[in-house]
């Protein structure tokens, strides 16, 4: 399983348990927080550990995102 199919397999998970993105605007805000988390820490090599996992997060609604919107997020990428 790649990483695309992990994300998307872990979003239908969370659909199961009842958290789903309701309207486009809560990913967004999503994404935007997760871009000013990155921005908190890119500059702090003692903190590298932490960007990457912002970084996955970051990714992770990105590909949430796509999966919102009816695309698979590998022909995104096309």
């Amino acid at each position: 399983m790649d990483l695309f199919e992990k994300v998307i397999q872990l979003d239908k998970v969370a659909t199961a348990f009842g958290f789903t993105w309701e309207h486009h605007s809560q990913l967004m805000a999503q994404l935007l927080s997760e871009c000013d988390e990155v921005n908190e820490v890119i500059d702090d090599p003692n903190r590298r550990d932490h960007l990457a996992d912002e970084l996955g997060d970051l990714m992770f609604t990105a590909i949430a995102l796509c999966v919102y919107c009816k695309f698979d997020p590998k022909s995104t990428l096309d």
